[in-house]
C-alpha cells in the first residue's frame, strides 16, 4: 500500500484555473481575482442558506400559487421567468433586467447591488471584440 500525501491548498487553487495557449493558467480572462478569492476564503455556514433564500422563497410561492389557482398559474409564471431571463444585451453592455426584476418583485426593494455594484459606474472598459470572442467560445 502506497502512502500518498494529500494535495495542498495551493495545488487545489492552481489546478482549478483554465490554461491559456502556453499551458499557464489565465486567471485574468477566466474569472480574475474574484475566482481566486472564491477558492481561498472559507465561507460561513449561514452564507449558503442566505444564497439560497430567493430560490426557497420562489418554491414556496409556486407551491402556494398551485394550491390556490391550480397548476396553470405557476407554470405560466415559470414560463415568463424563463423568457425574461433569456433576454440579454451584448456581453460588454450593461443590462438592467427590468422585466425579470418586475416578475420577481425585486423592483420594489433597494439592496446593496443597486447602490454599491452598479455596472454603469464601472471604471473598467471591456474590449468589445474580446468580450464577443469569449462569449462565442473563440477565446
Amino acid at each position: 500500500m502506497a502512502f500518498v500525501l494529500p494535495k495542498t491548498e495551493t495545488e487545489l487553487v492552481s489546478s482549478s484555473f483554465k490554461c491559456g495557449d502556453y499551458g499557464v493558467s489565465d486567471a485574468m480572462i477566466y474569472g480574475g481575482p474574484a475566482a481566486v478569492r472564491s477558492y481561498s476564503v472559507a465561507t460561513h455556514p449561514l452564507e449558503i442558506a442566505e444564497s439560497k433564500f430567493n430560490e426557497n422563497k420562489m418554491q414556496m410561492d409556486f407551491a402556494m400559487l398551485k394550491r390556490v389557482q391550480g397548476i396553470q398559474a405557476p407554470m405560466r409564471l415559470k414560463m415568463e421567468l424563463d423568457a425574461a431571463s433569456k433576454i440579454q444585451r451584448l456581453p460588454f453592455l450593461p443590462s438592467s433586467n427590468l422585466m425579470l426584476d418586475t416578475l420577481t418583485g425585486n423592483d420594489e426593494s433597494i439592496s446593496f447591488q443597486d447602490v454599491l455594484n452598479v455596472s454603469e459606474e464601472s471604471e473598467v472598459m471591456i474590449n468589445p471584440n474580446l468580450a464577443m470572442e469569449k462569449f462565442y467560445g473563440l477565446l
